[in-house]
């Protein structure tokens, strides 16, 4: 209909056959001015919830053990083992799921240091880097935008102050993807799979801000938070994760 508003329109309910569709329709929600994120509920059936900031109508993906996945409205799908309504949570340090008695905030908030001797400009972008890290400034900016094309736009359309992108130094040759995740996020939330990908001697942390308030003098911000692993020989990002963060 006409009527509908923009989170009916374009992000109808739906089911996605695969955790890869899946992901990439919840990347395409986190970056849509459409949502705000409000939260995530976990347990035996995960749920990541996004308010429509037009209409308010609350949305969730649901993230079951396995297949068939399930992103719609709140209100319109009950499951057997559905949690109590959760009451949004306190600001966090660094993970989205809110901490409980059977789960711990992130380990070691790597993503609030800003580290780095060069802070350049480049388009839309704050770039922080170490000097050995200079030759792959270009590679990993084209593999960004390849792997999302809309962060040109992510920050006049989510309305942030500041999109900044730190280059870490290159993992360990045969490093597990999984311990580099694992040291932000509670290791029950960070793909097992990822214990059995090893690392090239290519692959390169990259860390993704966007700010929406950040405090003056210091790193902590408000805003979203992306860890990812790009090959820079490949020019690709082969891994990822997101969470909200709050100063």
């Amino acid at each position: 209909m006409s009527g509908d508003c923009a989170c009916l329109s374009r992000f109808p309910a739906r089911d996605f056959k695969t955790a890869r569709e899946a992901d990439d329709f919840l990347t395409r929600v986190r970056m849509s001015p459409v949502f705000r994120y409000s939260g995530s509920d976990a347990g035996e059936v995960t749920r990541e919830r996004f308010r429509c900031r037009t209409c308010g109508r609350d949305w969730f993906l649901r993230i079951p053990q396995n297949p068939p996945y399930w992103w719609g409205p709140l209100f319109e799908k009950k499951e057997e083992t559905a949690p109590p309504p959760v009451v949004p949570p306190p600001p966090l340090q660094a993970t989205a799921p809110p901490p409980s008695a059977n789960r711990t905030p992130v380990a070691s908030p790597i993503f609030l240091e800003v580290a780095g001797v060069r802070h350049e400009r480049i388009g839309e972008f704050d770039v922080v880097y170490e000097d050995e890290a200079a030759d792959d400034v270009a590679v990993v900016m084209r593999a960004l935008l390849n792997w999302r094309p809309g962060l040109r736009t992510w920050a006049a359309n989510a309305g942030l102050s500041q999109v900044e992108i730190e280059l870490g130094a290159r993992i360990e040759k045969n490093a597990n993807l999984f311990d580099l995740f694992a040291a932000t996020w509670p290791p029950d939330l960070v793909n097992p799979g990822w214990r059995a990908m090893r690392a090239g001697k290519a692959w390169r942390p990259v860390h993704l801000r966007g700010i929406r308030r950040r405090d003056a003098g210091a790193a902590n911000f408000d805003g979203e938070y992306y860890l990812l692993v790009v090959n820079v020989k490949m020019e690709n990002v082969v891994a990822w994760m997101m969470s909200e963060a709050k100063v």
